[in-house]
């Protein structure tokens, strides 16, 4: 995909055994990224870069400090920013409402739950918005 000149967010679960970890998007004008310590449990990182539209080159990067640790799951690379919320933490089915849908649009959507057993995926759903809406 080519994301040159627009706004795009990274989202990960990330496991930190030792040292630290980073997500980052990067092109050949800069970059931004963020860095977690080791923390013994799974946590929720994202970054948001608008890439430069003059880019040579883009970048998405996920990775342990150097000879450190990590793990990765649940990861999403979407066009526009996106706020993460994660809610109340409780069992059982859960319920999200999605805005601001563009219309005419294909969506694929799939839920991420964490425990002290680590990550777990829900099945992946894909919809498509009606025209007009």
């Amino acid at each position: 995909a080519d994301f040159r000149g627009e706004q795009v967010t990274l989202g990960a679960w990330v496991y930190v055994v030792d040292g630290a970890a980073g997500i980052g998007l990067q092109d050949s004008e800069g970059s931004t990224s963020t860095t977690i310590s080791t923390t013994g449990e799974w946590v929720w990182a994202t970054v948001t870069r608008t890439f430069d539209s003059e880019a040579t080159w883009t970048h998405v990067r996920l990775g342990p400090s150097r000879n450190r640790t990590a793990y990765f799951d649940g990861v999403v690379l979407l066009r526009g920013s996106a706020v993460f919320d994660h809610g109340e933490y409780a069992e059982g089915p859960f319920s999200l409402t999605i805005d601001n849908l563009e219309p005419d649009t294909s969506y694929t959507i799939r839920a991420f739950g964490v425990n002290e057993g680590g990550p777990a995926h829900g099945n992946v759903v894909t919809c498509q918005t009606p025209a007009g809406a």
